[in-house]
Order: C-alpha cells, then structure tokens, then sequence
C-alpha cells in the first residue's frame, strides 16, 4: 500500500500518477517535516510499503532534500516527490548521500563565504566601526 501525504494539489490526479493500486491519501501541512515521529506514526498507523509526498508543483516544493533525508533516516527505501503534471522526483540513497548532500554542504559554504566577504568588504556592516 501506498501512502500519498498530500501537501498541495488535487489528490485524485496525484492518484493516477501512483504505481500502486490501493493508495491512503493523508492531507499534511509542510511543517510535518519538522516531526519525524509524527511522519512515522503516519506510515505505521497505515501500514505503508512506500511513501509518496504530493504537491501541486514539484519546482516550488520546498524541502526536497530534507524530505528525502528523513526517508533516509527513516528507513523508507520507495519513496517520491511527484506533483499534479507527473513529475517525480525518486528517492535513491546513493543519490542522495553522493549528489544532493554534497551539492548543499557546497552551497552552505558558498553562502558563509559570502557573508563574510560582505561582512570585510563593506565596512558599514561592522557596528560602530568606520573605516
């Protein structure tokens, strides 16, 4: 069984998209991410062989990658992000760990680095010091 956790989106297109017959729709607010004990209860309570987060468009879903970590810590191996057009975004652990992990290390330092070269190269963003 599949359990379709409905973020955005009309949940009976989000249905077709599904491989699988029998198919739990779970309406959910985004901030659920924030409750992996909650998302866990979810899949126990509905018996759920695979996981799919619905939204109404895959490029303007936020949290993509910390969905797919709490996938990852949670254990579940089928899981997706799709939307209402048929896009899907596939879980994949070696993806996940190889591709996606290190392109946001990458940028997390990319953004420090940029904050700091602003915080020497603009003067007027230290407190009370001129230059």
């Amino acid at each position: 069984m599949t359990l379709l956790l409905l973020i955005s989106g009309n949940p009976e297109i989000l249905q077709q998209h599904s491989t699988d017959a029998q198919v739990v729709v779970v309406k959910i607010d985004d901030k659920i991410i924030s409750q992996p004990k909650r998302i866990k209860q979810l899949i126990v309570e509905h018996n759920a062989t695979a996981v799919v987060v619905g939204t109404k468009e895959l490029k303007f879903q936020r949290f993509q990658i910390i969905w797919k970590m709490l996938f990852f810590v949670l254990g579940i191996k089928d899981a997706a992000i799709i939307d209402e057009a048929g896009s899907k975004n596939s879980f994949s652990v070696v993806r996940l760990l190889f591709v996606e992990l290190p392109f946001l290390v990458a940028e997390c330092i990319a953004s420090v680095a940029m904050i700091a070269w602003a915080y020497v190269m603009f003067p007027i963003l230290r407190k009370g010091k001129r230059a």
